[in-house]
């Protein structure tokens, strides 16, 4: 019977695997709806990219996130370039900071 499903350490490589192909998957799409400008649609230059990492229960994901010029209709008062992808300075997923939540309260 104990052979039957994954076993806890296998469920968590599995993941690990799963979300390592997926976050990059998904940071590329998301680039590419954020490329242009909300406010006219034109296509953002980029100013290059920066690496970090997603944090999660399973694994660091390694991420390369694209830095855009600000386009020019927003105005000489704006930031000259911006994250492709702001995670407010916490790539981390919710369930890390829920994992030590609970640990908190239960000791």
């Amino acid at each position: 019977m104990a052979e039957l499903g994954l076993r806890l350490d296998e469920a968590r490589q599995l993941t690990a695997a799963v979300q390592a192909q997926m976050v990059p998957a998904r940071v590329t799409v998301l680039s590419a709806y954020r490329r242009s400008c909300v406010a006219c649609g034109r296509t953002l230059a980029s100013r290059g990219h920066y690496r970090m990492r997603f944090r999660s229960l399973f694994g660091d994901v390694p991420l390369r996130v694209r830095r855009l010029l600000i386009c020019p209709c927003q105005g000489d008062g704006e930031a000259k370039s911006s994250a492709l992808l702001d995670f407010g300075g916490n790539a981390v997923a919710p369930e890390p900071a829920v994992l030590n939540a609970t640990e908190s309260r239960s000791e």
